[in-house]
């Protein structure tokens, strides 16, 4: 319980962190851009852009590494890639990651069990196994899934971790407990001087209730100056329904196209289903999805849209910062994605489907 109360709490805060702060904060940097076409060059109004982009990437890091957005959207494996890049990033440590042909595992809180456990491995690896390299081996046979995290480094003696009060002991024992409790186990093999290996075994049809909902974190490109947009279009009045529940950012995107006389902004919706029902009652051309809203996510909206409407183009939007989501949004029928730290420039391009 006490488990289950730590990753609710990560998604509470990372909530907070990405539809309250980052939401405000990209709004501002969009109305300080939309300003900024109309006066000259101020280094003043550089600077504080420039100060919301790193406050921005700040909140985003803190917020996918609380409860990374890929995990819900895009499944173990990929969310395992992204683990291996980010402790490659943070700690140098160089790991191995073979997970082919494992069949994605449904239940959301075993997910998240299974990707908590590697990363405290890892993490323990890098702690104290005083090398710089780990090898992650994920594979599924007889309706059980067994991750096994294995370094050749210092290793220790499995015995010790019963009597153990250093917080590797007590992480280890934990993770041994939680793994009972869902009717698998954690195996340890270590002797010092000959490296470890953790084998962690779970039924994959865990019955345990989803009580979770996708909680996003950042998709980050570098913004640039809004580029020249020909005016010299075939195109004529693009309606648009843009799709986001928090007002500020939906609001302020529209604000960044007012100007272009060949978009006209026909609805607006404040989640997914809100977006099928205005696609379904004005036919527009394209639709601006959110990945993360209530109700009905982008993702399964944006399915929706082009299983019914295939002609309606649906440009993704979000604030995470792994390829994952976009690709989630691409297999759903997306055709174009841009980050809500765009500029306005980057913002028509998808917008008009120039690449």
């Amino acid at each position: 319980e006490l488990i289950e109360a730590e990753e609710r709490e990560r998604r509470r805060i990372a909530g907070l962190l990405h539809d309250d702060l980052q939401q405000l904060l990209a709004g501002a940097r969009m109305q300080l851009q939309t300003a900024g076409r109309s006066i000259p060059e101020n280094p003043v109004i550089k600077n504080v852009e420039r100060l919301l982009k790193e406050s921005i990437d700040m909140a985003r890091s803190l917020s996918h590494e609380l409860s990374p957005a890929v995990l819900n959207y895009s499944g173990l494996v990929p969310a395992l890639e992204w683990l291996t890049r980010k402790m490659s990033e943070q700690f140098g440590l160089r790991i191995e990651l073979d997970a082919d042909g494992v069949r994605p595992v449904e239940s959301v809180p075993l997910q998240e069990f299974l990707f908590r456990v590697v990363q405290e491995l890892l993490f323990n690896v890098f702690k104290h196994a005083g090398v710089k390299t780990a090898r992650v081996h994920v594979s599924a046979l007889d309706g059980r899934l067994t991750v096994t995290v294995s370094d050749r480094g210092k290793g220790f003696d499995p015995a010790a971790l019963e009597t153990a009060t250093a917080e590797c002991g007590i992480g280890l024992l934990r993770l041994r407990e939680r793994a009972r409790s869902i009717g698998g186990a954690l195996k340890i093999e270590s002797r010092p001087g000959k490296g470890s290996r953790f084998a962690l075994t779970v039924p994959l049809d865990l019955p345990i209730p989803d009580k979770t909902a996708p909680v996003e974190t950042g998709a980050d490109r570098q913004p640039s100056e809004p580029a020249e947009i020909s005016k010299s279009r075939k195109i004529k009045a693009l309606r648009v329904v843009f799709a986001d529940d928090h007002l500020v950012m939906r609001r302020a995107l529209i604000r960044m196209i007012s100007d272009q006389p060949d978009i006209q902004v026909v609805g607006e919706a404040e989640n997914g289903r809100e977006a099928v029902e205005l696609v379904h009652q004005l036919q527009p051309d394209l639709v601006v999805m959110d990945v993360t809203m209530p109700e009905m996510d982008g993702v399964r909206a944006t399915r929706r849209i082009k299983a019914e409407w295939p002609r309606v183009r649906v440009v993704g939007l979000s604030m995470f910062e792994d390829d994952h989501i976009a690709q989630a949004m691409r297999r759903a029928g997306a055709e174009g994605f841009v980050s809500k730290t765009a500029s306005s420039g980057e913002l028509l391009k998808a917008i008009y489907g120039e690449s």
